[in-house]
C-alpha cells in the first residue's frame, strides 16, 4: 500500500492517520481493529533498508529507528503508526 493510497483510505473513512517523511516505502498496511484509533503499520525492516539506503551503516540505522522514529511516537498522538516485524 502506497502513501497516497492511505491518504485516499483516510478521507474515505473520515480518519486521522499519521504517515512519516520518507518511509513510503516501508507502509505494509492499516490497521483498525481491535484498537480505538486506525494506524499506519510500518515493517521495521524496510524502514531500516531506507535509512541504509540514505547511507547510513546498519547499526547507525538502528539508532535513527530507535531514537528518531519509534520514541517520537508518544508526541503524534493517537494516530501515531506502528512498526511491525515482517
Amino acid at each position: 500500500m502506497m502513501a497516497e493510497e492511505v491518504k485516499i483510505w483516510a478521507c474515505e473513512n473520515e480518519t486521522e492517520l499519521v504517515l512519516l517523511d520518507d518511509l513510503d516505502e516501508a507502509i505494509e498496511g492499516i490497521i483498525s481493529e481491535g484498537l480505538p484509533h486506525t494506524k499506519v503499520v510500518y515493517s521495521k525492516e524496510k524502514a531500516i533498508e531506507i535509512f541504509r539506503s540514505h547511507g547510513m551503516t546498519e547499526e547507525e540505522a538502528w539508532d535513527h529507528f530507535e531514537y528518531n522514529t519509534l520514541r517520537s511516537s508518544p508526541y503524534m498522538g493517537d494516530a501515531a503508526p506502528v512498526f511491525m516485524e515482517t
